[in-house]
């Protein structure tokens, strides 16, 4: 079998457990997935999801910043990482996700709230 399809088996069976909430087996299968191929975007985007669904900020933010690393031009995880600062209180650095997802996609309303609503804490 090829090792990248392998990949994304893991990434597939991961992303069937946390529709079913079991987040800590999503996290388990995410790993396997990236010790597999290491700069798979989506396995660290997911895994940062199940992260935060278990209120594991810190383990969540370093996977969307990885994710971002490996993939800068994925706009998503700018606002989903911000959202994780906002509910930190950590409003700078929310704002500066926001401002960064914004250069991809500006026609988001609720971004635009979100950044404000920020700026306002």
């Amino acid at each position: 079998m090829d090792i990248l399809k392998l990949a994304e088996q893991y990434i597939n069976s991961g992303y069937e457990k946390v529709e079913q909430g079991e987040y800590e087996g999503a996290i388990a299968d995410y790993t396997k997935a990236i010790q597999i191929d290491s700069d798979n975007k989506n396995a660290y985007f997911y895994r940062g999801i199940a992260y935060c669904n278990l209120q594991q900020y810190q383990e969540g933010i370093a996977d969307f910043t990885k994710a971002i690393t490996v993939s800068p031009k994925l706009f998503e995880i700018y606002r989903k990482r911000g959202l994780i600062y906002f509910f930190l209180e950590d409003y700078q650095k929310a704002i500066a996700d926001y401002t960064e997802f914004i250069k991809f996609n500006a026609n988001n309303a609720s971004v635009y709230y979100e950044r404000g609503f920020s700026r306002i804490l």
